[in-house]
């Protein structure tokens, strides 16, 4: 059975896009790109809609960093396409 393979990369991830391609591409395995979450660009608006530093520091013990939120925003987004 193969699964589809998608790569989560922020857009104008350029370098490791391209090493990414040429690895997977070498080994012969189709692929597919999605475009991560930047959770340095997000403004106030739209992180306070997706992320609460209130429930992170009650669930996790501390605020994740912009990174981390756009990482686990990232992942989310590719879950829901793994369902579509």
């Amino acid at each position: 059975m193969n699964l589809p393979i998608h790569v989560i990369s922020l857009p104008g991830s350029n370098e490791r896009q391209a090493f990414i391609a040429g690895q997977l591409e070498g080994q012969g395995l189709p692929f597919s790109w999605l475009d991560g979450v930047n959770g340095r660009a997000l403004d106030a608006a739209e992180k306070a809609l997706l992320y609460s530093e209130e429930k992170a520091v009650r669930q996790g013990g501390r605020a994740l960093s912009p990174g981390e939120v756009g990482c686990a925003l990232s992942h989310l987004k590719a879950y829901r396409t793994f369902l579509d």
